[in-house]
């Protein structure tokens, strides 16, 4: 409409809640809270951008005045989605004052595993949250969540959301400009191992936060 994208979707008349309500001239407009739109991304990562930024924007909401872990938790029971508390409680594990939050989500684990980004490979089974997690996620020996690896995929991926070619990116600067605006939250990045998109050929080529 007018060049610009709308994604529409179909939900239960149950799942309705957590809104507030805005005005756009004379027109009001009911929009999700900031504890609906956590919940709603963690239920789906596409709606965040992907599960790496998810987890910059609960870093952002775990930072926020207005943050309620405890409120989370009264969402995640009302939406009925088993997967947002596997997901909740696996990237909240990197935050050592969210125990309370941590040990609330891993008593209402569902059966089943669910995948920690629905467009990423499953490619390792995190059993504490019955969760299939990429390998570029990394664990620490207590089990907590780390900041992931970016790997070369993700880069190019990057790269071409922001209409970039790879040869444009094979410069120093411009690739460090990438890994300064993929994480819109504030969390920096660190290049680990190689520096440049060209070296990004190998398997072993990896970005970590």
């Amino acid at each position: 409409m007018h060049g610009v994208s709308f994604a529409l979707r179909h939900i239960r008349p149950a799942t309705l809640f957590g809104t507030r309500t805005i005005w756009r001239g004379r027109i009001k407009v009911q929009i999700s809270d900031i504890h609906r739109t956590m919940i709603d991304m963690l239920a789906d990562p596409s709606v965040g951008g992907g599960i790496r930024h998810v987890a910059d924007c609960l870093t952002a909401y775990f930072r926020h005045t207005d943050a309620d872990p405890p409120m989370l938790i009264r969402y995640a029971e009302t939406l009925k989605n088993g997967a947002v508390f596997k997901r909740l409680g696996f990237l909240a594990s990197a935050f050592p004052d969210q125990t309370p939050l941590v040990e609330a989500c891993r008593s209402r684990l569902t059966q089943g595993n669910a995948k920690l980004d629905p467009k990423l490979p499953r490619t390792k089974l995190e059993k504490v949250w019955r969760l299939w997690i990429p390998t570029t996620w990394a664990r620490s020996p207590a089990g907590k969540a780390k900041r992931p690896m970016i790997d070369r995929r993700e880069l190019l991926a990057l790269a071409e959301a922001i209409s970039l070619q790879p040869q444009v990116i094979e410069q120093d600067y411009v690739l460090g400009w990438i890994l300064a605006v993929s994480s819109p939250m504030g969390s920096p990045m660190v290049v680990h191992r190689w520096t440049s998109v060209r070296a990004l050929g190998g398997s072993r080529s990896k970005f970590r936060r």
